[in-house]
């Protein structure tokens, strides 16, 4: 039990603060231990971080598989994956935790990260690659219009992490406007 609050906490910390800012005396408060405790669980911060990276990602590459599966037509599922983002890294640990090291990751681990960030993207892409594959003929190749459509996943998840809601909403109606262009048949 407290292996798993320890990740709970620590997740809720990297995902507010981020890795620098966030000390192992923070997350051993959270859980009601000692630091010294969690020790006995994790080398340091640096082993239950990356424990998480793995695990959330893990999660992440799930939730975006069974949105994209959901049933419906496929242009009210792409839109819904792209709205729900900015509700969803209000309310999610998970996808806050995701976009933090996606998008601001500790310079001190790149190395070891850079690795599962590329592997986190490829899963992404094939995911979103197999709903274009199976859309009915459309302007655009399928495989071009999927990577406008990661692209356009990149850009509003970076501006809900940096820019807010407000900016989060205006850049995703922006985008769609244009992207929806590619299903006009």
């Amino acid at each position: 039990m407290t292996k798993e609050a320890i990740r709970q906490a620590a997740l809720q910390r990297f995902a507010a603060q981020g890795y620098d800012a966030t000390s192992m005396t923070e997350i051993a408060g959270d859980v009601g231990i000692k630091a010294p405790a969690i020790y006995a669980h994790f080398k340091g911060k640096s082993e239950l971080f990356l424990e998480l990276v793995d695990r959330v990602f893990e999660q992440e590459l799930e939730h975006i598989r069974q949105y994209l599966s959901a049933p419906g037509a496929a242009e009210a599922v792409l839109f819904g994956f792209l709205r729900d983002i900015g509700p969803r890294f209000e309310s999610s640990p998970d996808l806050r935790f995701t976009l933090n090291v996606y998008y601001l990751p500790p310079p001190k681990m790149l190395g070891v990260l850079l690795p599962l960030l590329d592997a986190y993207t490829d899963k992404r892409e094939v995911l979103v690659n197999d709903v274009f594959k199976h859309l009915p003929p459309t302007r655009v190749p399928p495989e071009q219009l999927a990577s406008a459509y990661l692209g356009v996943m990149d850009g509003i998840q970076a501006e809900v992490l940096y820019g807010g809601m407000e900016k989060f909403k205006k850049r995703l109606e922006a985008f769609w406007a244009l992207f929806r262009l590619a299903f006009d048949r």
